[in-house]
């Protein structure tokens, strides 16, 4: 950006040519990314018209979400950080150093982020796409396996029985479906969007975003379709044995019309399932977590960037692997399958691009 003098004041000028060859030199950093993207994006719309089901495609429906999650991301980095900055530096007049200081925060990295988010957002909408057309690939046939793997691993016990003393109280159960939803999407979002924008985080970027595709696609999408499972609060209709979870769905069903419940949102995405919709987080797909997929690649980035951060993000990861289980969302090795693959995602990429770097 170039500044232009106009008598005692200086004001910013629109962005030079200078500033938009840095934003496409960042953007091309990012090409590799772009390129999964695009690439899913456009299996998604083949694997739409082999089926004769392109209204499937639901590429933009998550830009609402992500235009919230970002602009909070935003207002969040301007209260903790430039304004208590600015009161230090000017405590008679701190929003207006604030305001000045604005146009250098759109830094080319900051602008290209923009492009990131972009494709992330199309990304969501293809994966969703996908996933509502698995059960036209592949029926539930893993149910009854990974139940029976789960309590073998466990003592021959569920493991929501063994969380049950710890989790099942009505307002414990309350503050783990208000983390898995809403909790776990303004992280999804607003993580990636930090990532993305951050100059400091730059020698991670590239690590975490392919590591974040590859949750989506290779575990979401691929895997899923290999492994079609349902979960345990579908496990009576996949299987036809509706006693087995029947006392943990009993427990849970409390929450039945209150905001965020797990219940009531199972309930739902049965529905739009059986009717063949696709809208906002739909399809019916267990094995492997992404939720936990999600909350591990935050453990990992935290760790590479501080010890509490670090500490914080596996915190959340456990709650999020306890919710998972809680909630009958999943069965337990479908976070333990999320934190293994994630985990080697995370070193492979690491040590490619050990690899990429010149000497």
């Amino acid at each position: 950006m170039t500044e232009v003098s106009t008598g005692k004041s200086r004001r910013r000028a629109l962005p030079d040519a200078t500033y938009w060859q840095a934003v496409g030199a960042e953007m091309v950093g990012d090409r590799l990314i772009y390129a999964i993207v695009f690439g899913h994006v456009i299996g998604a719309l083949g694997l739409a018209l082999m089926l004769g089901q392109p209204e499937r495609l639901v590429y933009f429906h998550y830009a609402s979400i992500w235009l919230r999650a970002v602009a909070l991301a935003a207002m969040l980095h301007v209260l903790l950080v430039e304004l208590p900055a600015s009161v230090m530096a000017d405590p008679r007049r701190p929003l207006a150093r604030v305001i000045a200081r604005l146009p250098d925060l759109c830094t080319p990295r900051l602008t290209a982020s923009v492009g990131l988010v972009l494709a992330v957002v199309l990304m969501m909408g293809s994966f969703t796409a996908v996933k509502t057309m698995l059960p036209e690939l592949a029926a539930f046939h893993w149910d009854s396996p990974f139940a029976a793997m789960d309590a073998w691993l466990h003592g021959g016990v569920d493991p929501w029985r063994l969380l049950q003393p710890i989790l099942g109280h009505p307002f414990v159960t309350r503050v783990v479906q208000i983390n898995y939803t809403a909790g776990w999407m303004v992280a999804v979002c607003t993580i990636p969007a930090v990532v993305g924008a951050s100059r400091r985080l730059a020698p991670l970027r590239q690590r975490f975003f392919l590591t974040y595709l590859f949750s989506w696609i290779v575990l979401g999408n691929l895997a899923a379709g290999f492994f079609m499972s349902a979960g345990p609060v579908y496990y009576g209709h996949v299987t036809g044995d509706v006693l087995r979870f029947a006392e943990q769905m009993g427990y849970l069903s409390f929450s039945d019309g209150m905001a965020h419940s797990s219940f009531e949102l199972q309930r739902t995405l049965w529905v739009l399932h059986e009717a063949g919709r696709t809208e906002l987080g739909t399809g019916i797909s267990a094995f492997p977590s992404i939720h936990v997929a999600m909350a591990m690649l935050f453990a990992l980035t935290g760790w590479s960037i501080n010890r509490w951060l670090g500490a914080a993000a596996t915190v959340f990861l456990a709650l999020i692997l306890a919710g998972s289980v809680h909630l009958a969302w999943h069965y337990a090795i479908d976070g333990y399958a999320s934190m293994i693959a994630v985990t080697a995602a995370w070193f492979a990429i690491r040590a490619w691009e050990g690899r990429r770097r010149p000497c």
